[in-house]
C-alpha cells in the first residue's frame, strides 16, 4: 500500500487527491473518534475518498490515522 497525498480544503472547499493514478486502486482510510472507536472504510473512487477525508478534517471529534491506496483485489477485502 502507498500513502495518499491529499490537500484541502482549498479556497473552493474542495479536497484534492494528488497521487491516485490507477483506476484499479482502492483507498483505505482509517480514523479515530474522540469516544475511542477506530473506523476504517474502503472507497473505490477519488471523489468519494476526497469527501471522506474532507469530512474527517472538518470534524473536530475525528482524527485521521491513515489514508492509503492499495490495488483492488489485494488485501483484506479482496
Amino acid at each position: 500500500m502507498s500513502m495518499i497525498e491529499y490537500r484541502g480544503p482549498d479556497d473552493d472547499g474542495e479536497t484534492t487527491i494528488a497521487d491516485w493514478d490507477d483506476s484499479h486502486s482502492v483507498a483505505v482510510i482509517t480514523w479515530r473518534a474522540d469516544g475511542g472507536g477506530t473506523h476504517q472504510q474502503e472507497v473505490t473512487g477519488r471523489p468519494e475518498a476526497a469527501r471522506l477525508l474532507r469530512s474527517i478534517d472538518q470534524d473536530d471529534s475525528l482524527t485521521l490515522i491513515s489514508a492509503q491506496l492499495r490495488r483492488a483485489g489485494i488485501g483484506p477485502a479482496g
